[in-house]
């Protein structure tokens, strides 16, 4: 079972702007930890961010099982892709007036170039198995847990003592599409390249008008069923 956590952001004052994400690590650890024995995996990622399968037919359970992601149980971390409906040098688009928008179909349609985030990274993880530690980096717990001595007081050593960071998920596995402009014009795309045709397998437009059209693949195999690396 895959849980998605977005922990909500109390945003400081204006004086005190620079620390945009103060409260974001305890609401990440106390999400994360909340499921912690429950036979969960949980993916923390904002509203704006879509897990990319990228071979189709692929769902998360057979990716954990004996997939692609088997090989990192305790926790994964996806490379973050900022996905646009256009190359750089073309007129940016209203995005977040399509988004606001009700309708049929689905604006990810209309999304065919994607550039890396570096460092933007999100994880998928076992609560049990790891130590949250901000939205953008999570560890896996690597020692032995044990009671300290046999003491009566049950005096604990966690395993959480020793850590890793989790490993790098290849994007021929999965990745993380970024809608950076959902809710508000902010960036236009640098060094954007097409996304694979069918990057959107899972969700597959409504109306013809929206599908995906041309675009090469780019950081894959087997055709058109790579992830879009970079």
């Amino acid at each position: 079972m895959l849980c998605i956590l977005t922990p909500a952001t109390q945003l400081p004052p204006p004086p005190a702007q620079g620390l945009g994400y103060f409260d974001q690590q305890l609401a990440l650890a106390h999400g994360v930890l909340s499921f912690w024995g429950r036979g969960v995996h949980v993916l923390s990622s904002d509203l704006d961010e879509f897990l990319v399968p990228a071979t189709p037919g692929d769902t998360v359970p057979s990716m954990l099982a004996t997939g692609c992601l088997s090989r990192q149980p305790a926790c994964a971390r996806f490379e973050g892709r900022a996905v646009y409906p256009h190359a750089q040098g073309a007129p940016p688009a209203d995005e977040a007036e399509w988004w606001a928008a009700d309708g049929e179909g689905i604006p990810l349609a209309r999304y065919k170039f994607g550039t890396p985030r570096g460092g933007m990274h999100k994880s998928m993880a076992d609560p049990g198995r790891t130590f949250p530690m901000s939205v953008h980096f999570i560890t896996s717990c690597t020692g032995e847990g044990e009671v300290a001595g046999n003491a009566s007081t049950a005096k604990l050593r966690s395993p959480c003592t020793e850590r890793a960071p989790c490993a790098a998920a290849d994007v021929a596995c999965a990745w993380t599409a970024h809608v950076i402009n959902m809710h508000v014009s902010r960036y236009q795309p640098e060094e954007a390249t097409p996304l694979p045709r069918n990057w959107l397998w899972m969700w597959p437009p409504a109306t013809a008008a929206d599908k995906p059209s041309g675009g090469s693949n780019h950081g894959g195999s087997g055709g058109d069923e790579g992830a879009g690396g970079g």
